[in-house]
C-alpha cells in the first residue's frame, strides 16, 4: 500500500519520502499467496474499485515486468450439490459479467483443471484474477520511482508517531510535509495509533505451506466457497459454517496457488 501511494503521489507532482521499517518493502508482501482476486470484492463500491485496481496493475507491470503479474482463471470449488447451488446463484447475480464468471459442472471442471480430483460437484471460474509475485513486483515499481528526482526511499526507518505535517522516526528524526500518508502494513502498534480505536482492528493470521512441485500440481488458483464468502458476497442465505480448531467433522476448504516453481501454497487465513 505504501509503494502503490508513493507511486500515485509522484505521478501527481509531489516530492516523496518512502519510509520503510524493513530493509525492502516486504514486510506484509510476503505473506500474501501472489493470487490478486479481483472477481470476488463485494458488490457495488468494493467491485468498482477491485476491476479498476486491475487495470492500475496491469498499467504498471504489463510491459516492465509481464512475468511479475500475469492473468489467470481461478477456479472456486463446490464440495456438495448445496455449495453448486449456491454458486449458480452467483454466477447469475447482475455483476456476474463484470467479474467473469461461468458456472462449469463436474465433467467441465475437469476438462478445465484436470488435476483437481476428489469430491466436487463442479466450480464457478473467472477470468478476471492474476498472480503475481509480490516482493520482486515491488521491487520493479520502486526502481521505476527511483527514476525521479521526487522519490527518496528510507528503508531501516521505522516511524514511531505521526503528526497531521510530521513523521517522527526511531532515530528522533522529524520530516515534515504537506501530507502525511499511513499505510502501516503489519505494524500493528502504529496502527492502533493512527486509528485510535485499538479495538477496531482485528489481528489475524495466516497458516500456509508450499508443497514441491509434482505432477499433478493444479495450474490455476482454487478456492472453496467459505473463502469466496469471506469477501462479503452473498446476502447471508448462502451456506456457509465457520471452521473451529476442534471440529472435526467439517473438512477445511482452504486456498491453493499455484508458484513459479511448480509447486502449491496451500492455506487459509485464520483469526
Amino acid at each position: 500500500m505504501g509503494t502503490l501511494h508513493a507511486r500515485e503521489a509522484i505521478e501527481r507532482g509531489f516530492e516523496v519520502r518512502h519510509f520503510e521499517a524493513a530493509p525492502e518493502t516486504r514486510q506484509s508482501s510476503v505473506r500474501s499467496f501472489g493470487f490478486l482476486t479481483f472477481s470476488s470484492a463485494a458488490p457495488g463500491l468494493d467491485l468498482e474499485f477491485s476491476l479498476e485496481a486491475r487495470r492500475r496493475w496491469f498499467e504498471l507491470l504489463g510491459d516492465d515486468a509481464p512475468e511479475l503479474l500475469r492473468p489467470t482463471t481461478s477456479l472456486v470449488v463446490a464440495a456438495d450439490s448445496d455449495e453448486l447451488a449456491a454458486l449458480e446463484k452467483l454466477a447469475t447475480c447482475a455483476d456476474a459479467d463484470d467479474r467473469g464468471w461461468e458456472l462449469l459442472d463436474r465433467i467441465n471442471t475437469e476438462s478445465a483443471e484436470p488435476a483437481l480430483a476428489g469430491d466436487y460437484t463442479g466450480a464457478l471460474r473467472s477470468d478476471r484474477d492474476a498472480l503475481i509475485d509480490p516482493t520482486a513486483s515491488l521491487r520493479v515499481l520502486r526502481e521505476q520511482m527511483a527514476a525521479s528526482d521526487n522519490y527518496r526511499f528510507l528503508p531501516g526507518s521505522e516511524v514511531l508517531e505521526l503528526q497531521s505535517d510530521a513523521v517522527v522516526d526511531h532515530t528522533g528524526r522529524v520530516t515534515r510535509g504537506d501530507f502525511v500518508v499511513a499505510c502501516t502494513g503489519s505494524d500493528f502498534r502504529l496502527a492502533s495509533s493512527v486509528l485510535g480505536q485499538p479495538s477496531a482492528l482485528r489481528p489475524v493470521r495466516i497458516q500456509a505451506l508450499h508443497t514441491r512441485p509434482g505432477p499433478h500440481t493444479p495450474a490455476v488458483p482454487i478456492t472453496g466457497l467459505p473463502s469466496l464468502l469471506s469477501h462479503g458476497l452473498g446476502d447471508g442465505t448462502l451456506p456457509s459454517r465457520p471452521v473451529t480448531a476442534r471440529d472435526t467433522s467439517v473438512r477445511i476448504q482452504v486456498k491453493c496457488v499455484p508458484r513459479p516453481d511448480g509447486g502449491m501454497l496451500i492455506g487459509e487465513v485464520l483469526d
